[in-house]
């Protein structure tokens, strides 16, 4: 008895590894494919004229930036598209911000965006994502929305860190 009940939990937690890691390889690829699908869907309701883009492959120095994306649009200008994510009350917030080759914000769209609806959602609305794009990463300043503390303190997160990069990298 003080080995067969051992055994069987063993037995049980190997089981159950196997099973989630088997779980976590099938879905990994999936979500992945997923997230590049949404990525590529916000991009091109960004700006319509893409011509082509490639993900600049460096290391970055911000945890809060997974991605750039060098834009070349169809009247041969260039955008740097960032593809970032900070912790917000519900989760990460998830954006993409586009900057010009004057390091001008031009654009900007959430892929991922849980926050309390009316509450935290306010960071989406049309005069805060206005502010927002009317700045340039030498002089960015984000503004607390009262009630939405945590989507505020986010997004500029997210944009403080995109100043910072295009600013030492472009």
């Amino acid at each position: 008895d003080y080995i067969k009940y051992p055994f069987i939990l063993f037995v049980v937690t190997v089981t159950c590894t196997v099973l989630v890691t088997a779980t976590y390889n099938y879905t990994t690829p999936i979500l992945m494919a997923r997230q590049a699908e949404v990525v590529e869907s916000t991009l091109n309701s960004m700006y319509d004229n893409i011509d082509t883009y490639e993900v600049d492959e460096r290391t970055y120095e911000n945890e809060a930036i997974t991605s750039v994306y060098v834009t070349t649009l169809t009247d041969g200008s260039t955008k740097y598209i960032y593809e970032a994510a900070a912790p917000g009350k519900n989760g990460d917030v998830e954006m993409l911000i586009s900057v010009d080759e004057a390091g001008e914000y031009d654009a900007i769209d959430y892929t991922v965006m849980n926050e309390t609806n009316g509450i935290g959602t306010k960071v989406t609305e049309p005069e805060y994502m206005d502010a927002l794009t009317s700045q340039t990463t030498t002089d960015v300043k984000v503004d607390t929305i009262s009630g939405a503390t945590y989507s505020s303190e986010a997004v500029e997160t997210m944009m403080l860190a995109v100043s910072a990069d295009y600013n030492a990298n472009y």
